[in-house]
């Protein structure tokens, strides 16, 4: 009975002993959880923080205006934003996850330069590099390619911030031909004076020269020669002045037809002295066309296409001359088209056509086709060209309609429009 007794009370004790471990257990479970419970408020805190941050930094990313491409240690591309994707013509959901060399395989788009921050001991990179897409459009872009690392110092990855300054350099070049044609202004400026006048003399003894010998002597082809010669370089030298100096306009409402026929008198004129009676030249004056326009400007710039016209078809061919009216809401409504029968030419040459001092002559000066699209651009109008390697050439001004022909245009439609809504009006009250 004794051993009984006490083996009942150390069931006793250790019953007692694990109850209280048991709560001790309850408590510290307890405990645990609202640790437990509190740690999961916090990563959920956390997590929104992190995903509040990626989207406030994605956002950041796709309105940047400069591009960015980041790619992880392997090459592989793992941000390609919205400015990345227009300047480089490329759907971030084709490049995303690809390798760097898999998507710019001919380099032609990108360099090698993220790759390159790939390397050991690699440093920025600042470049400036020239695009091509589908080998025609260029672009150019400037970039910065930096290495990213982690928090401790590890190589993870690079990226590229770029832009494109294809504009930039386009007004860059603008500025610094501004400069040079204000340069040459104030040099073509000193020279006129001193050019004109001894051509003038020489042209002034030349005539006399050519009206005193007999028209079956062989010494007056000399002297038309002489005058042939001199007024070439009276308009080198006028199409110089006349490109660096700033002219206002003189605007009157003319017809534009009376301009092109005083362009081609003297144009027939010019045929008939140097005895190329083969080449034919038609106009067609169309619709009457009225233009805001400074005569004597105007009559310049369509000079100059008309002779190049006589020049391309070099003493046999034909030039047509056409004015015509587009669409009523064009901008630019009456076209002057002059299309001759010439040699053409080039897509190459037809790029640089109207930039100053560009010629494929052996005596040109490559400021006349210059000329022509400033006087027309400052008629607000436009020129434009197509051509074809022996096969011809048109040239196409594109005016706008004189101010007053359009103000006219638009009383008419209104009064026209009032008229419609007034008997509207009257048919409504003879229904009711």
């Amino acid at each position: 009975m004794s051993e009984l007794s006490k083996a009942f009370l150390d069931f006793a004790e250790t019953s007692r002993q694990m109850e209280l471990a048991y709560h001790a257990l309850e408590k510290r479970v307890a405990k645990v959880d609202a640790e437990l419970e509190n740690t999961n408020v916090e990563l959920a805190r956390k997590v929104a923080e992190l995903d509040h941050t990626t989207v406030y930094l994605n956002q950041l990313l796709e309105s940047m205006h400069s591009g960015v491409v980041a790619v992880d240690r392997d090459g592989r591309i793992t941000t390609f934003n919205r400015a990345a994707s227009e300047t480089l013509e490329l759907d971030p959901k084709e490049v995303i996850g690809k390798h760097y060399d898999r998507v710019f395989t001919d380099g032609s788009v990108s360099g090698e330069g993220v790759l390159k921050a790939l390397e050991p001991n690699a440093r920025p990179i600042v470049e400036e590099r020239e695009v091509s897409f589908d080998g025609t459009a260029k672009r150019i872009i400037e970039s910065s390619i930096t290495p990213t690392i982690d928090s401790r110092n590890c190589p993870i990855g690079a990226v590229e911030v770029f832009r494109d300054v294809t504009e930039l350099h386009a007004l860059q070049e603008k500025v610094h031909q501004a400069d040079k044609l204000a340069a040459l202004g104030q040099m073509a400026a000193m020279l006129a004076h001193e050019i004109r006048n001894p051509l003038n003399g020489i042209e002034g003894f030349a005539s006399l020269l050519e009206r005193d010998l007999g028209p079956t002597d062989d010494r007056r082809r000399f002297a038309e020669n002489i005058i042939r010669g001199v007024r070439d370089l009276n308009r080198a030298v006028n199409d110089m002045l006349f490109y660096v100096q700033e002219r206002p306009v003189q605007l009157e409402t003319v017809p534009l037809y009376s301009i092109v026929e005083r362009a081609l008198d003297f144009v027939e004129q010019e045929l008939r002295w140097r005895g190329q009676d083969r080449v034919r030249i038609t106009f067609d004056e169309g619709e009457p066309a009225l233009i805001d326009a400074d005569v004597d400007q105007l009559q310049r710039g369509i000079l100059n296409l008309l002779l190049n016209a006589v020049q391309a078809v070099d003493g046999n061919g034909v030039i047509n001359v056409t004015i015509r009216k587009e669409k009523a809401d064009s901008k630019r409504p009456i076209v002057l088209e002059i299309a001759d029968s010439g040699c053409g030419i080039s897509q190459n040459d037809q790029k640089k056509l109207f930039e100053p001092f560009f010629t494929t002559k052996a005596n040109g000066t490559g400021l006349g086709l210059a000329v022509t699209r400033q006087i027309i651009e400052r008629h607000k109008g436009s020129i434009g060209v197509t051509s074809e390697p022996r096969r011809g050439t048109s040239f196409f001004i594109c005016l706008p309609e004189a101010r007053g022909q359009r103000d006219s245009s638009k009383c008419q439609e209104r009064q026209i429009q009032g008229s419609v809504q007034g008997m509207a009006q009257l048919q409504t009250e003879l229904n009711t």
